[in-house]
């Protein structure tokens, strides 16, 4: 999809190779903007956001992904805003920023959460039981409680519990810890709310109708 988007651009944004680009949508003093080309800024944006998402999907750890999640909004907030001399544009580009770090504030409560009870985010430390340790598999298949334990290397394991596990929490020391099943459902919600911000859904979907405001083949990317 980002290499057809890039081909498509090549055309579509082909007015902003020439050395003078007339913007008419932005008047100063009654006279259409002249402007410098700016096809070599468009697609280092543009080639930053595939980075950004390719490194996202292929994170091991849930900070990693925080860290690529955050440079996907740079670079979103790069696109939107590219005709930054039309206001709607940078009117746009900043609504779709201040309405991700809304998302994003979620994503680090339970971030911290998930760090603080853990000691770890690294996906196949929190599965170590899963084939493919992921995002969405932390809490499938728990109805009770994370426990960690310390193996005699003090090597972390996650292990769920059911909450009437009783034998665990008998023998409960220094070497195992508990974490409460509601503060495990309330990482995931926080984490569940940065992705809100990022795909614009209910209630953080306001800023993706502005973001029609960037080049056409932006809002085919994002």
């Amino acid at each position: 999809i980002a290499l057809a988007v890039h081909l498509f651009s090549l055309g579509y944004l082909a007015e902003e190779a020439a050395g003078t680009v007339i913007d008419r949508e932005v008047l100063l003093q009654g006279q259409p903007l002249s402007r410098p080309g700016r096809q070599g800024l468009y697609f280092a944006y543009l080639s930053a956001f595939c980075f950004a998402m390719l490194g996202l999907v292929q994170s091991g750890s849930l900070f990693l992904t925080f860290v690529f999640w955050e440079l996907v909004g740079a670079t979103s907030f790069l696109l939107i805003g590219f005709y930054h001399e039309r206001a709607a544009a940078g009117a746009a580009a900043v609504k779709a920023f201040v309405y991700n770090r809304g998302g994003d504030a979620g994503f680090l409560i339970g971030l911290s959460i998930l760090l603080t009870y853990t000691g770890t985010l690294s996906y196949a430390d929190l599965n170590p039981h899963s084939e493919h340790p992921g995002l969405f598999d932390l809490i499938r298949g728990s109805d009770g409680e994370m426990r960690i334990d310390l193996d005699d290397q003090l090597q972390r394991t996650v292990v769920f519990t059911h909450r009437d596990d009783t034998d665990w929490l008998d023998r409960a020391s220094g070497t195992h810890r508990l974490m409460p099943y509601g503060l495990l459902v309330t990482a995931g919600l926080g984490i569940v709310a940065g992705c809100l911000g990022k795909s614009a859904q209910f209630p953080l979907q306001g800023w993706l109708p502005d973001a029609m405001a960037g080049p056409t083949p932006v809002s085919a990317l994002i």
